[in-house]
């Protein structure tokens, strides 16, 4: 008797017990599960969507340092930024030596397979939050803004708004939310980096900020400290970097305490800055 092309799938009927056939019928649904499973966790990250590899176009990061009452609400925030943008994004929260339960709320957070963790053992700095977070971003575009509150995660989209055909956007602060007594030192403060390192943004300190990966990590930043946003600047401006910048809400810190003009703080931002001035000199004009 001659078999027809299609009779190639017929083998499932012959003589094939009802246990078998169950059998197959069960294993199927499980197998979809399992892709179904790989695929959720690999939703908006680099990682396998269906059977491709799937790339990572933005990283954002969150620097924290002892902000156990601003973490969730912040990263929060961010998660539901980052989904709004079209992108396949990830999340990290960069943990510098908190003492208190910072690192503890941010693992929690972990949970959602777009957000990571990456910890410091001590206290290190801002600057070491941050190339930290460089570092380990995977994304096309990396970005970050500080983890206090004070920003709106969702002005991400304003600085990806401005970022084709730019090395880097930096936001500036319509209107500082913090009183005088802190204003006055960091305008003084960038006034001075200003003219010794050759740039002048309108808010040197604005701790909202969008790269392209590869310009970033061409910095070769070296400032652990406060002075790495001068650096970041001064180094980007030599390099000829095409910079774009945009005005941001600026917000009252409900809890947690700035450590901005902290002595020792501002003392080594003072030192990191003498050094890099005395290095730019020699690079090529």
């Amino acid at each position: 008797m001659s078999r027809r092309s299609g009779d190639s799938i017929k083998p499932l009927r012959r003589a094939a017990s009802s246990n078998q056939v169950r059998h197959y019928r069960i294993r199927v649904p499980n197998i979809w599960k399992i892709i179904a499973g790989r695929t959720e966790s690999a939703h908006r990250r680099g990682g396998i969507r269906g059977f491709q590899q799937v790339t990572t176009e933005l990283s954002f990061f969150l620097p924290l340092y002892n902000e156990e009452a601003n973490v969730r609400a912040v990263a929060g925030q961010a998660v539901a930024a980052l989904e709004r943008s079209g992108l396949n994004w990830e999340l990290i929260l960069v943990d510098d030596g908190s003492t208190d339960a910072t690192a503890a709320r941010a693992e929690e957070l972990c949970r959602n397979p777009g957000v990571r963790l990456e910890s410091h053992p001590s206290n290190r700095g801002y600057g070491a939050a941050l190339k930290t977070g460089f570092g380990a971003a995977r994304g096309d575009l990396v970005g970050f803004c500080d983890g206090d509150g004070q920003f709106d995660p969702a002005d991400v989209g304003k600085l990806l708004a401005l970022i084709e055909g730019n090395d880097m956007v930096i936001g500036f602060r319509r209107q500082r939310a913090e009183g005088s007594s802190r204003a006055l030192p960091s305008r003084v403060w960038a006034a001075l980096a200003g003219a010794l390192l050759g740039f002048s943004p309108r808010d040197l300190d604005c701790g909202f900020k969008l790269f392209r990966a590869g310009f970033v990590r061409s910095l070769d930043l070296e400032s652990e400290g406060g002075f790495i946003s001068a650096e970041i600047m001064a180094k980007a401006s030599k390099l000829g970097a095409r910079i774009a910048e945009v005005g941001l809400e600026h917000y009252p810190r409900r809890a947690g305490s700035q450590t901005g003009l902290n002595p020792l703080v501002v003392a080594r931002a003072f030192w990191d800055l003498l050094r890099l001035y005395g290095r730019l000199r020699s690079w090529p004009r």
